[in-house]
């Protein structure tokens, strides 16, 4: 079965779309094709991060998704989002196995789900980031706080500007009352929100004012704990640390969520 999928947003929507492009290809022996147009059309984010960090191993398109001639099914992120009760794979295999093998499928959505990375049959946590001081920051908890388009974007605001006011302190004390000693780093687009979000706190805070994403995601990855944002870029920062600590995320990926995030955040991390 061919499908193509549509790859948008930034390098942490990148990889979840890659993660579930190689679950198709490797669970269910699809013929998967990623399409970057998106990036061609107009300026997102910083472009097309994919291939600098891994080798791919599926094909990369550049049509205009008029060109393609697919049958019917198109699945998009809210339809994904708004069925977290069901277990994800029972949404996903059964209907595309009901489809005739030689269907079209045109998948576009971002796919946030812990389970497609560890079902890729692909060590994604071996990608390939630039090099940093690790000793810098493996004994620190990284807080990502996400402003900008998520606080100042009216569109945005309203589905993503949900993080209860108390998460990051619950968050910090959490941390500090396993490891009292503890040193937090923190990562953010908007440093004046975050400061407003942190408070007091923020004395006891680090602030690393990296702009590039693959480098800041390889500090992340460096840290050794996580006190994430309702964010793809936070949840692939944690996810890729080897020596994980203690890891918390938001309940409520966004707005539309009524109950926790079951599926995109594993098991092991707490959330508030």
């Amino acid at each position: 079965m061919e499908s193509i999928i549509k790859i948008s947003g930034g390098i942490g929507n990148q990889l979840f779309q890659y993660a579930f492009a190689l679950f198709l290809k490797n669970h269910l022996h699809f013929n998967v094709k990623l399409n970057r147009t998106s990036y061609r059309q107009k300026f997102e984010h910083e472009g097309f991060l994919l291939d600098q960090i891994l080798k791919l191993e599926v094909d990369l398109i550049n049509r205009d998704f008029q060109q393609f001639h697919w049958d019917k099914f198109i699945w998009k992120t809210t339809r994904f989002s708004e069925n977290q009760q069901h277990h994800p794979l029972s949404f996903l295999k059964e209907p595309i196995q009901s489809f005739p093998r030689r269907s079209r499928l045109l998948l576009e959505g971002y796919w946030q789900c812990y389970l497609f990375p560890f079902l890729a049959k692909h060590d994604l946590r071996s990608i390939d980031l630039p090099a940093v001081q690790v000793e810098e920051f493996q004994s620190k908890t990284f807080i990502h706080i996400r402003g900008g388009d998520y606080f100042n974007n009216p569109i945005y605001s309203e589905f993503y500007d949900i993080i209860a006011e108390e998460y990051y302190e619950k968050s910090i004390a959490e941390v500090l009352e396993k490891e009292p000693n503890r040193e937090f780093v923190l990562f953010t687009d908007d440093l004046d929100y975050a400061r407003r979000r942190l408070g007091a706190h923020m004395s006891r805070v680090s602030v690393d004012q990296t702009q590039g994403s693959l480098e800041v995601l390889a500090k992340m990855r460096a840290c050794s704990g996580a006190i994430m944002a309702n964010s793809s870029f936070s949840w692939w920062g944690a996810f890729l640390q080897k020596n994980k600590g203690v890891q918390i995320a938001p309940k409520k990926w966004n707005s539309k969520m009524e109950e926790e995030s079951a599926f995109i955040y594993p098991p092991y991390v707490i959330r508030y």
